[in-house]
């Protein structure tokens, strides 16, 4: 091997073996709360794994956590930093190891603790065979990884199992993205104050907003346009947006990760279900028609959702029932799971887009599980928090009747639930309907507050 390039690569990506510092343009000011819990799990005797889709802001949190380890007092040469999508460095674990020590002129088990940080690992051949055997040995260092194919990590990670602790990074939530975006930071402290002190079951006081309602609905209104993918804000010329998203999404995810971790001979038949799944979102899946529909085989059809499923692009939620027999059988209902992919290759309805916010929201709730629900009338959600049911309407438009919420009612008094949740556009009130405490709350507010 060329020891010379290798070691060249690693002065490269480790700056702060010089300068002691973070670039700002590599470590960027905002924080989102997932870094903090990342962050923890660095005192746990386990390989830290990151993996979501591309493009995500995978990479930044790592440079933050560079930069917190140094603002710890962490010997800056004890972290080592490489990025496995630049073939220069794409050596093996044991081989950067070698190279590192070289360099430093001390061995990786001479310190107290040796930070190897690899992102883009899905391009490293073996990866988990190396961080394996160091783990195993117990070896004082603490692995952080992170990739953009997500089913290929899973697959790789397999021989870790007990080892690992993972975290999905998912795009930017509607919270994180008013957090990065407003100017006027005392607002975000005021709403830090009221996702504290949110109670699901009742009606939030939020006369400290009301000066700023229009910033704010103005804000909520770009997210559900453009979405959270973090590499995209600031981009305001429509046509150069949407090709940014074609070459990240369709382009490298389907037309490079999948094709290659899966071997796929006609990508173009993924990009046709890709198109029509966004056409759909918020739609109960017939798999029959949509194979038909794009002239795919049922057992492909079946087989590239599940591929678009682990590379973060959709969630499919099954039917609500008490059996899980009943729920394993049921018809899927998809979300695409940002609505800048929505609005970048289509143009559905407002209401179907905020159901598919809102699906992408709860599916991120902690301790939660998400399930849809359709006999007589359909149900758009079925959150699951703890032993606690609670039914969910998307209802995007001002004036909701007694008839909206039939899929509601009927679920509340079959399952006999205390709590029935409706997200509105405007709507804000609380009131007993059938006997059930039913919330009204808009759905920049909801979004805003429930984590």
């Amino acid at each position: 091997m060329d020891y010379n390039s290798l070691k060249e690569g690693l002065f490269f990506y480790n700056p702060w073996w010089t300068t002691e510092n973070v670039p700002r343009d590599l470590a960027m000011d905002y924080h989102r709360p997932v870094l903090g819990r990342i962050i923890s799990y660095l005192d746990l005797d386990r390989i830290v794994i990151l993996k979501g889709s591309r493009r995500t802001g995978k990479t930044t949190l790592l440079y933050q956590l560079i930069e917190n380890l140094l603002q710890k007092g962490v010997n800056p040469k004890n972290i080592l930093f490489l990025s496995f999508d630049d073939p220069k460095v794409r050596h093996d674990v044991d081989e950067i190891i070698k190279a590192y020590q070289e360099i430093t002129k001390k061995r990786v088990d001479s310190v107290e603790m040796f930070y190897l940080i690899l992102d883009e690992v899905q391009f490293l051949e073996g990866w988990q065979f190396s961080v394996k055997k160091y783990f195993d040995r117990k070896y004082p260092i603490k692995f952080i990884i992170s990739g953009s194919a997500a089913t290929l990590i899973k697959r790789k990670s397999e021989s870790l199992a007990g080892r690992t602790i993972e975290e999905i990074i998912f795009p930017f939530s509607f919270y994180e993205y008013f957090s990065y975006q407003i100017a006027d930071k005392r607002i975000v402290a005021l709403v830090d104050d009221l996702r504290q002190s949110f109670d699901i079951n009742k009606l939030p006081e939020i006369t400290s907003l009301i000066p700023h309602l229009t910033e704010i609905k103005i804000i909520f209104n770009e997210y559900i346009i453009r979405g959270g993918f973090p590499n995209l804000f600031g981009i305001t010329e429509d046509l150069i947006w949407k090709k940014l998203v074609r070459e990240d999404i369709i382009e490298k995810v389907i037309y490079k990760d999948l094709v290659d971790l899966y071997d796929i001979k006609k990508p173009e038949a993924m990009e046709r279900l890709f198109l029509y799944l966004i056409d759909i979102t918020a739609q109960i899946l017939n798999v029959t028609n949509i194979a038909n529909s794009i002239d795919l085989s049922r057992e492909y059809t079946e087989k590239y959702l599940i591929y678009f499923e682990q590379a973060f692009l959709i969630k499919r939620l099954k039917k609500y029932a008490k059996s899980v027999e009943k729920i394993i059988r049921s018809s899927d209902k998809v979300h695409i799971i940002d609505p800048g992919l929505i609005n970048a290759f289509a143009k559905v309805e407002e209401g179907q887009l905020l159901e598919s916010v809102v699906a992408s929201h709860l599916m991120r709730v902690e301790n939660a599980k998400l399930y849809y629900f359709r006999e007589k009338y359909e149900l758009d959600f079925v959150l699951s928090i703890g032993k606690d049911i609670i039914p969910m309407e998307i209802k995007n438009k001002v004036d909701i009747s007694g008839n909206d919420l039939r899929g509601l009612r009927s679920f509340a008094k079959r399952f006999k639930t205390n709590l029935a949740i409706v997200v509105t556009k405007e709507r804000q009130e609380q009131r007993t309907i059938d006997g059930v405490d039913t919330l009204f709350i808009p759905a920049w507010l909801f979004l805003l507050l429930l984590h």
